[in-house]
């Protein structure tokens, strides 16, 4: 058993095992609208809590962003041109993954980024 936890339970004796590495599991996240798959937000938690993390609309989901893919949260690929003041993302939630907008499919084409293989 992880060194960690052992300790950790003597903080937590109301926490499961599974519950304390789940807490000290750090995820990058998304939540979304379903209809149009906008990000409305994104952000790193531990797994326990996006698991226990209740949307705030009937609308909106929330989907676990793999590390392979987080880059694409960066700010810079936010779209302040368009979006206003506050900026929308260059890439949308499509299924079970993030996809660049069609719009936006040039100019982060031309941009040297990670490759995805999947």
């Amino acid at each position: 058993m992880n060194e960690r936890i052992k300790h950790l339970r003597k903080h937590y004796s109301n926490m499961s095992d599974s519950d304390i590495e789940k807490a000290i599991e750090i995820i990058s996240y998304v939540v979304y609208e379903k209809p149009t798959g906008e990000i409305i937000q994104s952000g790193d938690m531990d797994r326990l809590a996006f698991e226990n993390h209740i949307v705030s609309e009937p609308t909106h989901g929330k989907m676990i962003i793999d590390k392979k893919h987080s880059w694409k949260l960066r700010g810079e690929f936010e779209d302040f041109e368009d979006g206003g003041g506050d900026g929308l993302r260059m890439f949308k939630v499509e299924g079970n993954a993030l996809k660049i907008k069609a719009k936006h499919t040039k100019k982060l084409k031309a941009l040297r980024m990670p490759e995805d293989k999947d």
